[in-house]
């Protein structure tokens, strides 16, 4: 087993997380919790010797001082209990509250820093959401710990030497109660944590298939098509599935919870018998008799609590502890540097190969190139040849599996210089925000004086009757603004790109949505504001390429071709084939130049 998935190891990292977060907190609900068990067990004590006092006075006479001295510590303790009790209870309700919503933030500020690669694992993917479950159950966890150490053992063990000191066999019995259930708890521990390996991809479809049927962003294709049904069956099936697992591990749990409590009972029962034969032969005195069998009942819940309601959460809940572990132990980035002290402000790879994980085959096999500072590169290919994967290894997004990449001056595997990058991607965001807001978005201390630039150069027209409040449109229906088509919102995606501060700009096919004319006459405009920059362009219309100093050709993860536009022509490869298949999409753009 990986020492760092061991039990023990869980319980020491989720309790330094839980600790550092409200260590005065933690402490003070701990000593209430002791203070509360230790009161339990004192007032058994108390009791037998206020039994033993009001026997003494029944059987000799006498005065009933002590008795009424007796009475007022039972009482007491018993009040002191009770309030500590509702200090406990108290401090939970907040500590929980307080402490889930700490591990929910570390889980984000986790994915933050996890490597993008990591999302094209669907293991990793399960992972991830293994840890959302797990980080409340990681709370519930440290309780479940708190109240065992702090209330119940202490308890425990002051009955154990108060039982000992009456009478041995009491103790020896209480803990063979004890012990099978322990086992149990520990064999069901086992059944959750195989439970949780097989639900968290059930969890992922089921909230795939969710989204599908519900979301804003499907619900128009899915009504229109009338696919509803489709996802409903799939949703129906997957949650029967999830129900089935659940139903397996909890009947096996219950089983086993079974017969263990008949040992238990047998052995209550045993005890019970036991005080009465002792009491009868005299072995033990009526006040010993009536103070253990008054608290026997508070011993044996208290012991059900230890083994049903603790260990049976510890067994519940360690499986997600210990995914949450295995997901904080996922490998980050390395830290963000503004710059990187370099002469050197190309773009290089030598002998680069990337493959995804669990695939059979390299997305990008041998390549070796360098970008000039201030360049403008346009990568061309069909679907699937690498061209996305190409820029994405290109601005240290993903490692190279073979080979090293350098983005100006900085190794990705050591450095990573993304505040001088700038991407405007296939699938960007579409933010809830104004228009100003998802512009300027991508540089919060940008010159803002520049947008009307920007907007005009990329030929965004602010009609007022689809932006009524200019800059200030809300985009977005759900807040009262207005619903942009996806050529608009392409064109928002390109501002808020270009609108960064950058030295290396990525133009990763945005313009999909927008027609083959006019997007040459954005490119264009895209270019005159790129002069100073390097500048890459990913796109698979080739006529869009010609604007571009160097294009490279790629064809199943290699780049097969490069050069100009008309020496590629001229060439008569794989670019001339393609640019000769789309030659019809710019003949209006050649009539009209």
């Amino acid at each position: 087993m990986d020492k760092k998935s061991n039990f023990l190891n869980i319980l020491k990292i989720i309790f330094s997380v839980i600790i550092k977060a409200c260590p005065a907190y933690f402490i003070f609900y701990a000593l209430s919790d002791m203070l509360q068990g230790l009161s339990y067990g004192f007032n058994s004590f108390l009791m037998q010797k206020f039994y033993d006092s009001i026997n003494t006075i029944l059987d000799n006479g006498g005065l009933a001082t002590m008795s009424y001295l007796l009475a007022g510590a039972v009482s007491l303790v018993i009040i002191s209990s009770q309030l500590l009790d509702g200090v406990a209870n108290f401090m939970y309700s907040n500590m929980t509250k307080k402490l889930s919503g700490h591990m929910n933030y570390i889980v984000n500020q986790k994915l933050i820093r996890l490597k993008a690669i990591l999302y094209e694992d669907p293991n990793k993917l399960d992972l991830i959401n293994k840890a959302f479950e797990s980080s409340t159950k990681c709370v519930g966890l440290v309780f479940t710990f708190i109240s065992m150490l702090a209330f119940h053992i202490p308890y425990l063990i002051f009955m154990l030497f108060y039982l000992a000191s009456i009478q041995p066999w009491l103790c020896v019995i209480l803990l063979l109660m004890f012990v099978p259930m322990s086992v149990s708890q520990l064999i069901k521990s086992t059944f959750f944590a195989k439970q949780e390996d097989h639900s968290a991809p059930l969890r992922r479809s089921l909230e795939e298939y969710e989204n599908n049927i519900c979301s804003k962003t499907f619900f128009k294709e899915t009504r229109t098509l009338g696919i509803y049904g489709f996802f409903r069956k799939r949703y129906i099936n997957i949650l029967d599935d999830l129900n089935k697992l659940n139903w397996k591990t909890e009947r096996k749990s219950c089983i086993i919870e079974l017969c263990t409590r008949l040992v238990a009972m047998i052995g209550y029962m045993v005890l019970l018998v036991v005080l009465i034969v002792f009491s009868v032969q005299g072995i033990i005195s009526i006040g010993q008799f009536a103070a253990v069998f008054s608290s026997i009942g508070l011993a044996f819940s208290v012991m059900q609590g230890v083994v049903d309601r603790n260990l049976g959460l510890v067994s519940r809940n360690i499986g997600f502890t210990k995914n949450y572990v295995n997901f904080m132990d996922l490998p980050e980035l390395s830290p963000e540097f503004n710059f990187c002290e370099s002469d050197n402000d190309d773009i290089i790879l030598k002998d680069v190969s990337f493959q995804y994980p669990n695939a059979n085959s390299f997305a990008l096999k041998d390549i070796t190139l360098t970008i000039k500072k201030n360049e403008t590169v346009a990568v061309v290919g069909e679907n699937g040849s690498g061209k996305t994967t190409l820029a994405k290894v290109l601005t240290g997004i993903y490692e190279p599996s073979t080979g090293s990449v350098s983005v100006m001056g900085c190794d990705i595997s050591e450095k990573l210089p993304y505040s001088r990058i700038s991407a405007v991607n296939q699938k960007f965001n579409r933010y809830a925000l104004t228009l100003k807001e998802n512009i300027t978005i991508s540089d919060q201390k940008g010159d803002e004086s520049a947008i009307p630039e920007i907007i005009e150069k990329i030929n965004l027209e602010l009609d007022p009757q689809i932006f009524p409040d200019a800059l200030e449109t809300p985009l977005t229906t759900e807040f009262g603004g207005v619903d942009l088509s996806g050529g608009q919102w392409q064109k928002v995606a390109i501002c808020r790109g270009i609108y960064r501060n950058h030295d290396v700009i990525v133009l990763d096919e945005p313009t999909a949505a927008i027609d083959p004319i006019e997007e040459s006459s954005v490119y264009r405009s895209f270019t005159e504001m790129s002069k100073d920059k390097t500048a890459i362009i990913i796109t698979h219309r080739i006529g869009s390429a010609k604007i571009a100093d160097r294009i490279l050709v790629m064809d199943q993860g290699r780049i097969m071709e490069t050069g100009t536009h008309d020496e590629l022509i001229k060439k008569g490869g794989k670019y001339a084939e393609m640019y000769n298949l789309q030659a019809d999409w710019y003949l209006i753009e050649g009539s009209n130049t």
